[in-house]
């Protein structure tokens, strides 16, 4: 789906994928196959750190889809991941 997204002229497309660590696959968005072989992660999940990667790709909010695909099972601090979520929603961004 994002390979499809980042075919648009007119779209900026990001894909981040997490564990405990954040691998940003966007320049990868050329190759489909790539994306969806081409990383392989551990175990475990920190979902705030993933999306204050994200937060930081963010230049205009008000023009911002964030899709989040998870459990929502946080292997961290849940209240920090809540407390992101609420900031980047009071961003502007649609999440």
């Amino acid at each position: 789906f994002g390979a499809v997204l980042a075919s648009l002229p007119a779209v900026k497309t990001s894909v981040v994928v997490f564990d405990t660590a954040v691998v940003d696959l966007s320049d990868k968005l050329s190759d489909p196959v790539e994306v969806l072989f081409g990383t392989q992660l551990g175990g475990g999940t920190d979902i705030n750190r993933a999306l204050g990667y994200c937060q930081g790709l963010i230049d205009r909010p008000d023009q911002t889809i964030l899709v989040l695909i998870s459990d929502l099972i946080e292997g961290g601090v849940r209240e920090n991941l809540i407390k992101r979520a609420g900031s980047i929603i009071a961003s502007g961004v649609n999440m």
